[in-house]
Order: structure tokens, then sequence, then C-alpha cells
């Protein structure tokens, strides 16, 4: 069975016709898109589509593969209007900066679907907190929860120099997230792009 991703790539080169503009379209780097036109070609084991320098067609596979992905894509497209509801989602603070505009993205694609973020770094138990996605920063223990690898941690240089790059454009990502239905909380109740505030003590 054909990957939909796969698939939606593929549809999203045709339709802008060329690698690089699908890219764009879809919000993704040039290299993974050509990888998984590449994979979806390797799967199929044929050319679904004529390169040069200039152009590109679509062999007569490549058209009746579009056809099906037109399809799907469509249908896809039907599944999407049905989502709604809130969402839960929990990150370790280091990652808000990755996790905050790819969940500000979310929001517009999905306008019924409300987020609740909740960062922190102590590791939580998923089932009983009614969390639905969570990211982790570490290898995982076994466990009948489904997982998979989304990116590699940067080296420490690098993340000093995107901490430092996070902390100033604090402000405007509070605000984007106050805009995107996106409901944050550090390790404390929930408030919409705020800083959950220490109860007093006594």
């Amino acid at each position: 069975m054909l990957d939909t991703q796969g698939l939606a790539i593929f549809a999203a080169v045709v339709q802008a016709g060329s690698i690089s503009g699908a890219a764009a379209r879809m919000n993704l780097d040039k290299s993974v898109v050509s990888r998984q036109l590449a994979r979806l070609e390797v799967e199929l084991g044929a050319q679904l589509v004529q390169r040069t320098t200039r152009r590109m067609a679509l062999t007569e596979i490549g058209t009746l593969l579009y056809n099906e992905a037109s399809r799907i894509e469509e249908a896809m497209g039907s599944i999407e209007r049905l989502v709604r509801g809130k969402l839960r989602v929990s990150c370790p603070l280091a990652s808000r900066r990755v996790m905050v505009p790819a969940l500000i993205r979310f929001c517009e694609r999905y306008a019924d679907v409300n987020v609740n973020l909740q960062m922190e770094d102590r590791l939580i138990d998923l089932v009983a907190e009614r969390i639905d996605v969570a990211i982790r920063t570490s290898q995982l223990a076994d466990s009948t929860l489904i997982a998979c690898k989304i990116a590699d941690s940067p080296p420490a240089g690098a993340a000093l120099g995107a901490r430092q790059r996070r902390c100033r454009r604090s402000k405007g990502t509070n605000h984007e997230m106050k805009k995107s239905r996106i409901c944050s909380s550090r390790a404390g109740p929930a408030a919409c792009g705020k800083r959950a505030r220490p109860r007093p003590s006594g």
C-alpha cells in the first residue's frame, strides 16, 4: 500500500510544476520532497516524472497515479473538514521554538481544533493525563504507545544560538499563540499564550 503522504507530495510536485515549488507550497525542505518522490518511484518500480533543468513532464504511469492521487487528496480534504475538538500536546520547554510555529500552522489548517500545549520537562504519564501527542528528546522505555523519530537534537552550540534567538522572538510568538487558539501551560495551570504563575504559598 502506498504512503498517502508520498502521494500528497507527488500531487503537489505535479501541481507546482517543480520540486522546489512543491516544497514551498507544503512548507518542507526541497530534499524531503525529492526523497519522497524517489521513494515513491522505487516502490512502484517505474519513473513517474521526466525531469530536465528546464521542465518536468509526467510519464504515462505518472499521469495515471496523479489521477488517483487527486481523488485521494479530494477525499482527504473531506475528512479534514470533519476534524474538530481538543488536542492535548506535551513537549519539553526546549522544544517550544519548534512546536509553537508547527501548532500555529496546524490550527490554521484545522479551524475547529483547539490545542492545549503543556510544556514541561518531567516525564508524565500520557494515558493518565490524557495526552494525545507527546514530544520527547530521549530514548523511550518499552511501551505499547506508538512512537516515531521526527528529528535529531542539535549540537550544544547550535542549541545555545537557538535559545538566544528564541528569547528575542518570544513576545511575538506569544501573540501568535493567542490568535491561533493554542492554550499553553508550563508545569502549571493553562494560560493561553502566557507563562503560568506560581501560586502563593500559605
